[in-house]
């Protein structure tokens, strides 16, 4: 494996990019959870395009999980953005089967 795979690999966006994944996460504060909702929606499908929908699904669960640990205000917030994702992933799975079909 390369440096560049490990280090600011271009599929993560690249060493002179200030959105890089790792620099929101750590510029939000966010947690685990939500650090990788961030990270699975932003990289979906970069590496590799026939994982696009894993890596949505794979953000929809962190993002259930924080659901399940926040109160109620908080919990509001993220159902709907779980909502959103949620329709990202149904409409991906549409286009996918259409051209399957």
């Amino acid at each position: 494996m390369t440096k560049e795979q490990v280090n600011n690999p271009k599929h993560y966006g690249g060493k002179d990019n200030p959105y890089e994944v790792i620099n929101v996460i750590e510029a939000w504060g966010l947690g685990f959870c939500l650090g990788n909702v961030i990270k699975y929606v932003a990289r979906a499908g970069k590496k590799d395009p026939a994982k696009c929908l894993e890596d949505l699904e794979k953000a929809s669960w962190y993002l259930e999980r924080e659901r399940e640990k926040q109160g109620e205000n908080k919990r509001q917030e993220l159902e709907l953005a779980s909502w959103f994702l949620g329709r990202e992933i149904e409409n991906l799975k549409k286009i996918k089967k259409n051209n399957v079909e």
